[in-house]
């Protein structure tokens, strides 16, 4: 492959725009602190409960409807989502190198 003047050129905007980013700093901002924990504690507790027994309950109800298991697959994984994600999520996002 040959590099022209424009690839060039391309390539020294994209080593400029990498040179001056600032880094990303996901776990260091508080702005949003209370309601991300107000949010998690719901998922975790009795929202997220309430979620994932509605979800095997869809799923359970259109497994009989269609005589097909895979409603209840989904609703069992939505249900595992939405009570585990939000930990997992909070510990993926505050982890810090």
């Amino acid at each position: 492959m040959k590099f022209t003047k424009q690839h060039l050129q391309l390539l020294a905007l994209a080593a400029l725009c990498l040179a001056i980013a600032d880094p990303a700093m996901a776990g260091a901002d508080v702005t949003f602190s209370a309601v991300s924990t107000l949010v998690k504690d719901w998922m975790e507790g009795s929202l997220g409960k309430l979620f994932a027994f509605g979800a095997l309950g869809t799923g359970l109800g259109i497994t009989i409807v269609k005589q097909s298991l895979m409603p209840v697959v989904v609703g069992v994984g939505v249900s595992v989502a939405t009570y585990y994600g939000p930990g997992v999520l909070n510990t993926v996002v505050a982890a810090t190198l």
